[in-house]
């Protein structure tokens, strides 16, 4: 079905005009996030170097926040993205959050071990769990961040079953068992 405009001319469809729709609720929600414009007088935070894990395979910069959001922390990581000066890590940062970045240890999606960057994800999340002051930690996963930030999720919660069933193609290894839990986890344009 075509939609007219005012005017008489057929240039929408209900299927471009819902297109238009979601992406003006999803430009708004990702405004709301993570607002790109901060006040000129806004310092960048700077960030503690962090290596994640026994190996140190992963790295990761912890900005420290202040005032009352300084307890809630946030954990940002993608698949194969360096998220260590993102710009929503320093937006966190200003408003008081304290914000954990990552940079993943793979560089090629075709190369990416699961257990591993799940491993990674529960470093830092036992990380931030163990600095004073921390009382909530929110996982954000941002296109295939969101992939991962939510597989783990669901690992924590449910432990092995979750990702050793028998209709799984590829289960994962015992090294996931007892992964630390998130309070919250936020998605953000995730993958299937």
């Amino acid at each position: 079905m075509r939609l007219l405009s005012k005017n008489g001319h057929r240039g929408f469809t209900r299927m471009n005009f819902t297109r238009m729709k979601m992406t003006v609720i999803a430009a708004t929600l990702l405004g709301l996030l993570f607002p790109l414009l901060s006040s000129a007088d806004a310092a960048t935070p700077a960030a503690q170097v962090v290596l994640l894990g026994p190996r140190h395979r992963a790295i990761a910069g912890l900005y420290r926040g202040s005032g009352a959001n300084a307890s809630t922390a946030i954990f940002v990581m993608h698949e194969n993205d360096n998220f260590i000066a993102a710009t929503p890590c320093m937006e966190l940062a200003q408003r008081g959050f304290t914000a954990l970045c990552a940079k993943s240890q793979f560089v090629d999606q075709g190369r990416v071990n699961w257990d591993q960057l799940a491993l990674d994800v529960g470093y830092g999340v036992a990380h931030l769990r163990s600095l004073p002051g921390i009382k909530h930690v929110v996982l954000v996963g941002w296109s295939g961040g969101g992939a991962i930030m939510a597989y783990y999720q669901n690992v924590a919660e449910n432990g092995l079953a979750a990702c050793q069933a028998p209709a799984r193609l590829d289960p994962c290894g015992n090294a996931l068992a007892k992964l630390p839990r998130a309070d919250g986890v936020v998605l953000l344009d995730g993958i299937p």
